[in-house]
């Protein structure tokens, strides 16, 4: 059961960014243009920091 309010009809396209969308940037690891206090603080626990390396 759909609600016509909420889902768009077929062929329309939610709008998300304007007319213009925003184009991100890759970084040298391919994290997209994110700033220091993006990134945040890490983990804290007893996880890898990368896991795609599989080092701890």
């Amino acid at each position: 059961m759909s609600n016509p309010d909420v889902y768009p009809t077929e062929g329309e396209q939610p709008e998300t960014q304007g007319e213009d969308p925003i184009e991100a940037e890759l970084g040298e690891e391919g994290q997209g243009d994110l700033t220091p206090e993006d990134e945040g603080a890490g983990h804290s626990g007893d996880a890898p920091t990368d896991l795609r390396d599989g080092t701890e």
